[in-house]
C-alpha cells in the first residue's frame, strides 16, 4: 500500500505501525515481543503497544525501535541527506536575490 493514497497523517502513522508490528510478529529475523522490543530499545512496552494499538509515539521512542528493527537506515530515504540543486535552480536563486531591492522614498 502506497502511503500518498492516505488523505490524514493518522492513516500514515497508524500504517507504519502496522507495518512495523506485522514485521515485528512475521519476519523471522525481527520476531520478538513487545516485551523484548521495549528492552532492547530502551523504552517501556506499553509505549510499544500504544505505538501499534493508537499509532502514538513521539519521535525518539521511534528512532529507538526502527534501530532495534534493523530500520534506521531506511530515514535515508525519508530524508535525504543531499541535496543535489541543478545549476537553473542556482542560477534562479541568484536571480531572486539581485531583483529584490529596497525603494528609497
Amino acid at each position: 500500500m502506497n502511503v500518498n493514497n492516505f488523505k490524514t497523517d493518522q492513516e500514515i502513522v497508524a500504517e507504519i505501525a502496522t507495518r512495523i508490528r506485522n514485521l515485528r510478529l512475521n519476519d523471522p529475523a525481527h520476531q520478538m515481543s513487545q516485551s523484548e522490543l521495549a528492552q532492547r530499545a530502551g523504552i517501556s512496552r506499553s509505549t510499544v503497544a500504544r505505538f501499534e494499538q493508537k499509532g502514538e509515539i513521539s519521535l525518539l521512542p521511534l528512532i529507538a525501535i526502527l534501530r532495534v528493527m534493523g530500520l534506521l537506515s531506511n530515514f535515508d530515504h525519508l530524508v535525504p541527506k543531499e541535496v543535489v540543486i541543478s545549476p537553473m535552480q542556482v542560477s534562479r536563486m541568484q536571480a531572486k536575490k539581485t531583483s529584490r531591492q529596497r525603494v528609497r522614498k
